[in-house]
């Protein structure tokens, strides 16, 4: 179930983020969406197994999203620092290779470290990846935080999985 509620979070931040009036019931519509023809083509495709409790949990993963966006806003616009579009499009180039080795360590982990180098060798190409093409904008100052926040984010997640 946890699984459940970690891959549905970035729908929640994605239908908030996206959205050119930013309106939360819209967002919560189209969780509530989502997981309804996610579960609906499990049933006709005879796919998985449909559940009421997939349901639940798909949609409270991307309720939680949604939480974190408006949280975010909030903060971000009390500070003044960034603007929540700015501060999401860093964190998003932050959450593939997580979420790649999340993926990883669910089908072919078992917890040990085993798994360190092929976690290593992705955030390695990944990070020449944004490093080369999507911050090429940043001061070096801000390079180098990026580098150590992405280190850092990448490495903790691991160790919560």
């Amino acid at each position: 179930m946890l699984y459940n509620i970690v891959m549905f979070v970035p729908f929640g931040i994605i239908y908030c983020y996206y959205q050119k009036y930013f309106r939360v019931y819209r967002a919560i519509g189209m969780s509530c969406l989502t997981t309804a023809l996610i579960e609906g083509a499990q049933f006709v495709l005879k796919t998985g197994v449909v559940d009421i409790d997939d349901f639940i949990v798909n949609t409270l993963g991307s309720l939680m999203g949604i939480t974190v966006y408006v949280i975010l806003q909030h903060i971000l616009i009390r500070h003044q620092q960034w603007e929540i579009h700015e501060f999401i499009d860093i964190m998003a180039t932050m959450l593939p290779p997580i979420f790649v080795a999340f993926v990883a360590e669910m089908f072919l982990g078992d917890g040990s470290l085993k798994m360190l180098p092929v976690h290593s060798g992705m955030l390695l190409c990944y990070g020449l990846f944004v490093y080369t093409f999507l911050i090429k904008d940043f001061t070096r100052k801000a390079k180098v935080y990026y580098l150590l926040c992405y280190v850092g984010v990448f490495y903790l997640s691991l160790v919560v999985l």
